[in-house]
């Protein structure tokens, strides 16, 4: 989105080495040295949901938010492309960290990461839903079994998020 996770990372390893990938291009100025890419699980035209520019755009996604933020969205159709095509995975990863918060396309972009997986990541921090947060994105429990079907498991909650209901997001 706009970098805020990468600099707290950075600010505590500043020799860590960092890749960014972003959707939207309106967020250039935020991250400069990232890859503008929309990831998926294969190459594809793909309809990504957004707000207008003046719009915080935290929402956007292939997968439709449901809010009422997003009852207009933008629906832009660009080229997905798969994390293999624009990733570099030169270096150990056996202490990496794979951060995705994509909005509900985590798992379909592991699904074209063939080279990252085999890497093997020490950890991956992935943002998961209870609710039906984004239209057609898997919920939890199925983040967590297709993690367990790549050999991962889980260490820990973290971020927590309520709605104004106090229903666990």
């Amino acid at each position: 989105y706009r970098g805020d996770f990468t600099r707290l990372v950075k600010s505590i390893y500043p020799e860590c080495r960092v890749q960014q990938f972003e959707a939207d291009e309106r967020n250039c100025i935020h991250i400069p040295h990232a890859v503008f890419a929309l990831l998926g699980d294969q190459e594809r035209e793909a309809i990504f949901y957004t707000l207008p520019d003046h719009a915080c755009t935290t929402g956007s996604s292939v997968f439709k938010e449901n809010t009422s933020y997003y009852t207009k969205p933008i629906q832009l159709s660009l080229p997905m492309t798969t994390l293999d095509k624009v990733a570099d995975y030169a270096g150990d990863w056996s202490k990496g960290l794979v951060k995705m918060d994509t909005q509900g396309s985590e798992m379909m972009i592991l699904k074209g990461a063939y080279g990252l997986m085999k890497k093997r990541p020490r950890f991956f921090l992935i943002e998961c839903s209870v609710l039906p947060y984004n239209e057609g994105a898997p919920l939890i429990n199925q983040v967590i079994a297709s993690m367990s079907n790549l050999g991962y498991g889980i260490r820990d909650f973290w971020d927590m998020n309520y709605d104004s209901m106090g229903n666990l997001l």
